[in-house]
């Protein structure tokens, strides 16, 4: 009986720091993010510039986020030309689309123009071109990880 009550302070110890909790349990499901997310970039459609680089950051109180970076990136997980209209990414960036030369996002905003069908899909110098679907790796690193994050949470707390 004297075991089970020690096993049962114990607990009742670390549970009582609930922020590093928290925090080690949100820096665990951004750690299985970024082996997700680099497991979708492995499937990469096309030649990249650079290979796509995914990196975790902690602002703390339980909060972290995973990035993914690289030249190219946006058009990777967006896609192009009109083979990227015939794939919509789900999800479309309504501001802060990470553009790089003269290729743009061709999406419905204030601040963009649109062609006159509202196409989905990337334009470069004002035409449409043929590219390739939208890859939509950190889209479905978001979905995989979700399905994950019970699992990660139980494993966490059991470890204390």
């Amino acid at each position: 009986m004297a075991d089970v009550l020690v096993n049962i302070r114990r607990k009742l110890d670390k549970l009582a720091d609930l922020p590093t909790l928290t925090d080690t349990i949100a820096r665990t499901v951004a750690e299985r993010g970024k082996d997700i997310a680099n497991k979708n970039y492995s499937r990469t459609h096309v030649n990249m510039p650079t290979e796509p680089s995914v990196y975790t950051t902690s602002q703390g109180k339980g909060k972290t986020e995973i990035i993914a970076y690289g030249d190219g990136i946006a058009f990777e997980e967006f896609g192009t030309g009109t083979k990227g209209e015939n794939s919509p990414h789900p999800r479309l960036p309504k501001v802060n689309v990470p553009i790089t030369g003269k290729w743009i996002y061709n999406y419905p905003s204030t601040f963009k123009k649109t062609n006159k069908k509202g196409g989905i899909y990337w334009v470069y110098a004002g035409r449409n071109r043929n590219g390739q679907i939208a890859g939509k790796q950190m889209y479905e690193t978001a979905i995989e990880l979700r399905a994950n994050i019970p699992s990660i949470v139980k494993n966490v707390i059991k470890e204390l």
